[in-house]
């Protein structure tokens, strides 16, 4: 990967907000960080879900090849007035780019103009890195993007349901079975 210099700003890349479904599908399946939050199978679920809205952004090049693609979804809590302050967007496969020059400039170009697009649209947008994208975390950095590491809970199951539930913290447990008695929450083995 290139890291962010002068010299990127010189390849043009023009921004999409619609593709050609199967230049879509293969940019996807070639690409070796891709996961099936980039699919348009994926961009179709969350059209159907209730309060998501999926959004397609790609960097082509002049020969219309895809540089770069980001496809955020706007989650909206509430509608009306108070929306900008309760619509995030999350990426949840992050930004998907060719591993080259125009690629990192199609990344840049995508951001810049969803940053602009979304300022007063949602109070954050959250890109949610599947893949290790430590190269890319410079770029990603000076676009105003700032890295969180994932919380990840490591739970041992070679144990008793009992002792699982034990090691689970108090509070928890105590939300747990009141959600169990109201009938919130089923437990069963799968």
């Amino acid at each position: 990967m290139t890291p962010l210099s002068q010299d990127l700003h010189t390849i043009t890349t023009h921004i999409r907000q619609e593709i050609d479904e199967d230049h879509w599908r293969h940019f996807v399946e070639t690409h070796e960080r891709s996961n099936v939050f980039h699919t348009p199978e994926m961009f179709e679920v969350f059209r159907r879900t209730k309060n998501h809205s999926p959004m397609f952004w790609a960097a082509v090049d002049s020969e219309n090849q895809i540089m770069a693609m980001f496809l955020p979804v706007e989650v909206r809590l509430f509608r009306r007035m108070i929306s900008r302050w309760t619509t995030r967007s999350i990426s949840y496969g992050s930004i998907l780019h060719a591993d080259h020059p125009p690629g990192v400039e199609g990344v840049i170009s995508i951001l810049d103009s969803y940053k602009n697009w979304a300022r007063k649209r949602h109070l954050f947008t959250e890109l949610r890195n599947v893949v290790d994208l430590n190269d890319l975390q410079p770029v990603l950095n000076k676009l105003g993007f700032h890295y969180e590491d994932h919380l990840n809970y490591l739970i041992n199951l070679n144990c008793t349901a009992d002792e699982v539930f034990q090691n689970i913290g108090r509070r928890t447990r105590k939300h747990i079975r009141k959600a169990l008695r109201e009938n919130e929450v089923s437990i069963m083995e799968v």
